[in-house]
């Protein structure tokens, strides 16, 4: 109710008050993250709140608690995943800003500014792969998966796909694909 009549503030302490009753029920602290992410993240950044970084941490921080409650839920993956996946879009976009004026080379701080950027993306992205490849260690191996769980598997088989074609990686981009391809197949 809090969540469609209620304010934000009110729906965060009301989780903060339910997660502290049910310290080992990740479902309460998955759903408490999504709520804090739903508010934070817009993609574009001129939407978001001021304090939406604050709110992307506490995110991560519960959204964490819960994969530590449960490692086998696979919503909890998918949603640290896109976080890390959208973190690291958020730095390759911000990098992509840092131009030289006219026909003037980058000043070397200026590229290592880039090269410190494209080295963070790159970090924000391995830490996407890692929670994308336990979903697949999670479900693909599975038989007939409900709707949610197949959504989750592409979803998560699409975002590899597009971090490894970032990365040049043709090799992981064409298993992906493959597995991609293929969900409604084997499950």
């Amino acid at each position: 109710m809090l969540s469609e009549k209620g304010t934000k503030e009110q729906l965060f302490a009301k989780y903060e008050e339910v997660t502290k009753a049910n310290p080992t029920n990740p479902i309460y602290f998955y759903n408490y993250a999504v709520e804090l992410y739903k508010t934070a993240y817009n993609e574009d950044t001129a939407q978001r709140p001021a304090n939406a970084e604050e709110l992307t941490i506490k995110a991560i921080e519960k959204i964490q608690k819960s994969i530590e409650l449960d490692a086998k839920y696979p919503n909890s993956r998918m949603l640290l995943g896109q976080i890390y996946y959208n973190q690291g879009v958020d730095i390759i976009t911000k990098n992509k800003t840092i131009k030289p004026k006219g026909n003037i080379k980058l000043t070397p701080a200026q590229l290592k500014q880039k090269e410190d950027m494209r080295q963070a993306s790159s970090k924000k992205f391995d830490e996407a792969v890692e929670q994308f490849v336990k979903i697949d260690e999670l479900l693909g191996s599975q038989g007939k998966l409900k709707m949610e769980e197949k959504q989750f598997l592409k979803d998560s088989y699409d975002l590899l796909i597009n971090i490894f074609e970032q990365k040049q990686n043709t090799e992981k981009s064409a298993l992906f694909t493959d597995k991609f391809n293929n969900v409604d197949k084997v499950h």
